[in-house]
């Protein structure tokens, strides 16, 4: 007797006992060919559609890290404004201290 394999329900011809029946090509071949067919189309579909959710989530992931990073040149090149600002301040300081006038006021001490 045929049987039906657990899966995808495929025909399996016993050719010990079917031996005398004729020989079915649609329900022998081709209907599974058509049962695996459906069954893969659907895989790669499902597949696929892993696979587009996974890149509009890593798109997602890398735009956030390409927006920190924009932020984080922005604030590195705002440090580096202040510190240079902060440098030139002190260079002045410390030019006015080192060329001190010494004025002489009557009556103080």
């Amino acid at each position: 007797m045929s049987t039906y394999t657990d899966f995808l329900n495929l025909f399996k011809w016993n050719p010990q006992e079917d031996g005398e029946e004729e020989f079915d090509i649609d329900k022998s071949l081709n209907d599974n060919w058509d049962k695996i067919d459906i069954k893969l189309k659907n895989y790669i579909a499902s597949v696929n559609s892993i696979i587009e959710t996974f890149k509009t989530q890593m798109q997602a992931e890398v735009d956030a890290l390409e927006s920190n990073v924009s932020d984080l040149s922005e604030l590195i090149n705002q440090t580096q404004s202040i510190y240079i600002h902060t440098m030139t301040i002190e260079a002045d300081t410390e030019k006015r201290s080192s060329s001190r006038i010494a004025v002489f006021v009557p009556g103080w001490k």
